[in-house]
């Protein structure tokens, strides 16, 4: 007796969880990015660009849901 474990959706299934792997990865690498590279600058240079050091993981953030 052989009982079928999955269903005729299993491909889409699949599919949907790759993506959103693939979409969490690409968001997890912007994050990181974004907040690396601001993280090297010094204090001076963030106040050029009008970012205060602690808004540095919000913007990442930002950054990170606008690849999603």
């Amino acid at each position: 007796m052989s009982i079928a474990l999955i269903s005729n959706d299993s491909p889409s299934i699949f599919r949907k969880i790759v993506e959103s792997a693939k979409s969490y990865l690409r968001a997890r690498k912007m994050y990181r990015s974004t907040f690396n590279s601001l993280s090297l600058l010094s204090d001076r240079e963030l106040s050029d660009i009008g970012v205060s050091r602690g808004e540095i993981r919000h913007i990442a953030t930002e950054a990170a849901e606008t690849v999603r």
